[in-house]
């Protein structure tokens, strides 16, 4: 679970292929040259969106 965090920073002034996306792919995807000039803000709203989307993704052992 601690990915998903480092995810939606990830997603903080960069511009990703989707919203979902696992480790390797951010890993892939992110590069210093993609970052927004633009002042990064936090988006508790989006975060939250986020949540269920990555929890769709776990097994029934990882949840418990």
């Amino acid at each position: 679970m601690p990915f998903w965090i480092g995810d939606y920073l990830i997603t903080i002034g960069n511009r990703l292929p989707k919203e979902v996306f696992s480790p390797d792919e951010a890993i892939e995807w992110f590069s210093l040259e993609n970052l927004s000039s633009s002042p990064a803000q936090f988006n508790l709203k989006y975060l939250k969106h986020l949540n269920p989307e990555y929890l769709k993704l776990l097994d029934d052992d990882t949840l418990l």
